[in-house]
């Protein structure tokens, strides 16, 4: 193993952990921890800080064990500083931790950081101050008080095992393996995370992407099931495999939308462009450049520009994702396309939204 994919791996306490500046990559899914959750991580807790029986106030109690950590953070190099870690897994719990320690008064870089965190979504807004709610609840308790007293020993009565990568490809390896407890993602949820990261354009259309698909994931049918999920699997998924001859029972999301990057181009010149359909001689269908708007929100805050005859330099310019040269069945190139056609499916995503509606309400 190369020094860029090194892998460290250490047992940290909390305390240590919070004097490690943290950060919430754009491609992480939702704070979604309910207080079911908060309250069996409170429970746990708690144990540490129960009065021990007469015959055991000499034994020192064994640590808390929250499991294991995954944390993203590039080498550094002349050209780069050093950069805050990436919470790859583990965000449910950090986030629920940063605000039982808020709530305590206690604070350290990593709880400084988290709390500044942007949170564009309402269902992460909502999941946190609801779960700020119940923390200052229990903190009213008998069990509460007691932790107040004994707040200090926190920071060393939790442990994580916490794994440190520099290589996110094998960061998000030990994420898929280890992904085995808690709230577990489906295969749905890791679309997001694995597109996100093969986005070829830059920095600023992944955000773009991941707003969009917050959007699209936000929406509802009439049972209440996610309609971006309704789309993805029922329609796009299938109607995709159907085309290809074969039967829906093979169908397997992960796989049916793979990461695919397309081939390196060292001749290749200027911004980084992605293809909107299958290859083809026509250039209106190749090499569009992607720009995101960050102070719009939605499908219309993207540009995508390409250029039909290179020679006379004819430019076109389109705002309207349903105006897209994209294909159902074609090969998705590149984590942006993921996006765009799923957005983009079916062409008129109002009309079935109210069909689905009428059949399910």
């Amino acid at each position: 193993m190369s020094d860029a994919d090194a892998v460290a791996v250490a047992t940290k306490t909390l305390g240590e952990l919070i004097q490690r500046p943290l950060a919430i990559p754009e491609y992480q899914r939702r704070y979604c921890w309910g207080s079911e959750q908060v309250a069996l991580l409170l429970a746990d807790i708690e144990q540490q800080f129960k009065p021990l029986d007469a015959d055991k106030r000499d034994a020192q109690p064994a640590p808390l064990f929250l499991g294991t950590l995954i944390l993203h953070q590039e080498a550094a190099t002349a050209a780069t500083p050093v950069q805050d870690a990436c919470l790859v897994d583990g965000q449910q719990r950090c986030l629920t931790l940063v605000l039982l320690l808020h709530a305590l008064g206690m604070n350290g870089p990593a709880v400084e950081k988290l709390l500044q965190g942007q949170f564009t979504d309402s269902q992460s807004q909502q999941s946190l101050a609801a779960n700020f709610a119940h923390i200052k609840r229990f903190l009213t308790t008998e069990p509460g008080i007691r932790l107040q007293a004994g707040k200090q020993e926190l920071l060393y009565k939790l442990q994580f095992v916490v794994i440190s990568i520099t290589s996110i490809d094998q960061a998000f390896a030990f994420f898929d393996s280890q992904n085995t407890s808690g709230k577990r993602l489906s295969d749905f949820d890791l679309l997001k995370a694995r597109h996100l990261r093969a986005v070829v354009s830059d920095d600023s259309v992944g955000i773009g992407c991941s707003h969009l698909w917050e959007a699209y994931e936000q929406q509802k049918v009439g049972n209440g099931q996610r309609l971006a999920y309704f789309l993805t699997e029922q329609i796009l998924a299938r109607t995709r495999i159907r085309q290809r001859g074969k039967k829906v029972d093979d169908l397997q999301l992960v796989k049916e939308f793979a990461v695919q990057l397309p081939k390196p181009d060292p001749a290749a010149k200027g911004p980084k462009t992605i293809q909107l359909s299958p290859p083809t001689a026509v250039s209106f269908y190749r090499d569009w450049q992607v720009r995101y708007e960050g102070c719009q929100a939605g499908a219309d805050a993207f540009t995508f520009t390409t250029q039909e005859n290179r020679d006379a330099r004819i430019q076109l310019k389109e705002t309207d994702l349903q105006r897209l040269p994209l294909q159902l069945h074609q090969p998705l190139l590149g984590g942006e396309q993921f996006f765009f056609i799923s957005a983009n499916t079916p062409s008129c995503i109002s009309s079935i939204s109210r069909w689905i509606l009428l059949r399910t309400s």
